[in-house]
């Protein structure tokens, strides 16, 4: 005879989030309630706070089962949004950080009615992402996708003011988030059974929120050492309860590489996700190097006089030192200043404008345009089946492919792969975060967490590319408009309207794409018309509010602030932080000598071109 105890049994991960899901959508019921009843704004505000910590113990499920939804109608910045992958459709604020400002701020603008819409329509897009989680049923693997996800959100984004923006609630908030993070793990019976580091884990969760709760203020948050010592042992520690359950990767080309125990490693992103063709691994190395030769040859533009490597330059990794290069015909000047090209593998669209969406795009945009290298494919193709080395390293290159015999794409390809090439992320900051405590003094250290906490540039530039690509799914591009001035000393809006000729939206007018700050420090002059010379004009432009110290009214503007009251201590320490995304390991990188050419007057060509 055999007997068995019946007791009460653990729920699952889906049971759990079915009830916070409920819960949710029952405090944002109240909500609605207070709103049309006219209840006193402390209590509008108590059940807004309710909801959000409801919320907060899922963001990670919803965030992963419907991005869309939490993008444009329930956790999205409270500005107009429009994506090209959308078509023509702008799509108006919506979802809690617009519902905040009714309740914080005193705003007035809507009636109660429109109020009343808002926390509707809130409400019906979190029941229609719990129906869609409920028909999915993710797998345990998707589960730690969703928690290993969040805790690279918590650091990019929650702590660095990307929602929350009028509370200051941020810190307090992410406790929630380990709340629900924890109950996730918890809910699956395999780690419960089989997972010796599952207590380990646990600890770890308890004592990552004790310290949140101990230092909660967000300007004064220890965003560098709450990472260190918290953040990067939890995203390890899934790592090894994944290993522990022998689970494999979710089927997903997703930009995070899982298989990478160490947060923000030199492992970290998945490189096939920023590539378009995710198949094309073979003989990338010879590719690459084809397209070294390439990009420092002026034999591809018209008068064989200017190289990609005229205005991106190794040396101020790969931009230049001048505000706007000059036309190809030298009599004029370019419309924009030179980005960098370190770390563009990690983005999802090139140029300012972001008119390009791959790379083999952006580089034939370059070749073609008249104004910069005035090539034609034709005659680009003539001149390097004229060099036998050319046609070795193509052979190398393209082996087994037409691009052997020399095409225009494999042109295109070769440049393409050689950028990918051009990582940056070994500076001073990178390996403090990997565990060197002297690689950054108390002033970089304290810059980082002004940075990314009251100067709020965290919001904009993303840890840990610091560029525009919004974590943790990296597929997302930002556009800000910040009001950029002529010059320092000039209160008059840069002429240049931006994304705006891209999309024809008129939220686009004076939008550019958010650029990476890393090397920041060779990269001068900034913005994109070059306008400020040093790194200091740049600080105090954004301590003035950016473009609300112009004269004419800016539309649309996406900082929010009108100063940031940032002391002369505070300026210098952000300011060493930025100084501490330098690296230099790309300087010397240009080939000692080019492909010969069976033509003498060819041959005598020079190195990175002439002007």
């Amino acid at each position: 005879m055999s007997f068995s105890f019946i007791g009460i049994q653990p729920k699952s991960s889906a049971e759990i989030i079915d009830t916070h899901f409920v819960k949710l959508i029952g405090s944002i019921d109240s909500l609605e309630n207070k709103v049309s009843e006219n209840r006193p704004v402390a209590q509008k505000q108590f059940y807004y706070t309710l909801s959000r910590k409801n919320y907060k113990y899922i963001e990670a499920v919803v965030e992963y089962v419907s991005p869309f939804f939490a993008k444009y109608y329930i956790n999205g910045p409270p500005l107009k949004k429009h994506d090209i992958e959308n078509g023509n459709k702008v799509f108006e604020p919506h979802g809690f950080q617009l519902i905040e400002s009714f309740f914080f701020t005193g705003d007035t603008s809507l009636s109660k009615e429109e109020i009343v819409y808002e926390i509707k329509l809130l409400k019906e897009s979190i029941i229609q992402t719990r129906k869609k989680y409920k028909s999915v049923v993710p797998r345990n693997e998707q589960y730690f996708d969703m928690v290993q996800m969040e805790l690279v959100r918590i650091i990019s984004l929650n702590i660095n003011g990307y929602d929350c923006a009028i509370t200051k609630e941020n810190i307090k908030e992410s406790t929630y988030v380990f709340d629900g993070m924890a109950e996730i793990l918890e809910g699956i019976k395999e780690v419960r059974m089989k997972s010796p580091s599952l207590p380990v884990f646990k600890k770890l969760i308890s004592d990552s929120k004790k310290y949140l709760f101990l230092n909660k203020e967000y300007e004064t948050f220890n965003r560098l050492y709450f990472i260190i010592n918290y953040v990067k042992p939890l995203y390890s520690l899934l790592h090894k309860i994944r290993s522990e359950l022998k689970l494999s990767n979710t089927p997903v080309n997703y930009a995070i590489n899982f298989n990478e125990s160490n947060l923000f490693g030199e492992a970290f992103f998945n490189r096939h996700f920023f590539s378009v063709n995710i198949a094309d691994s073979a003989n990338i190395k010879p590719q690459a190097e084809l397209g070294k030769n390439l990009f420092f040859d002026p034999l591809l533009s018209g008068n064989n006089k200017r190289a990609c490597a005229s205005c991106h330059q190794p040396q101020f990794a790969f931009s230049d030192t001048i505000a706007k290069n000059q036309e190809y015909n030298q009599t004029g000047q370019l419309k924009r200043n030179t980005p960098s090209l370190l770390n563009v593998m990690y983005q999802k669209n090139f140029f300012y404008d972001g008119r390009s969406l791959q790379l083999e795009d952006q580089v034939s945009d370059v070749l073609h345009a008249k104004n910069e290298m005035n090539s034609m494919p034709e005659e680009v193709i003539k001149k390097l089946k004229q060099s036998d080395d050319y046609k070795h390293l193509f052979k190398k290159a393209f082996k087994g492919q037409r691009d052997t015999a020399i095409t225009f794409y494999g042109v295109l390809k070769a440049i393409s792969e050689f950028e990918k090439t051009l990582t940056s992320m070994n500076s001073k900051f990178d390996k403090y975060l990997n565990g060197n405590k002297n690689a950054l003094d108390q002033n970089a250290i304290n810059g980082y967490n002004i940075f990314s906490g009251k100067a709020l540039c965290g919001s904009c530039h993303f840890l840990p590319l610091f560029n525009g690509l919004v974590p943790p799914v990296f597929n997302d591009n930002e556009f800000e408009v910040i009001g950029t001035l002529a010059g320092p000393d000039i209160k008059e809006v840069d002429s240049d309207s931006g994304r705006v000729l891209i999309t024809k939206k008129n939220i686009h007018t004076f939008s550019f794409k958010t650029p990476g700050i890393r090397n920041i420090e060779a990269t001068f002059p900034y913005m994109h018309n070059g306008a400020f010379r040093t790194i200091d004009q740049v600080i105090e432009f954004y301590n003035k509010g950016g473009g609300s110290v112009a004269k004419q009214k800016i539309n649309h503007q996406t900082l929010p602030f009108d100063s940031l009251q940032l002391s002369p201590k505070e300026k210098d320490e952000i300011k060493s932080f930025l100084m501490s995304l330098s690296d230099n390991s790309y300087k010397n990188i240009a080939p000692k000598k080019l492909p010969q050419i069976n033509d003498p007057v060819l041959n005598k060509r020079k190195i990175g071109g002439e002007y």
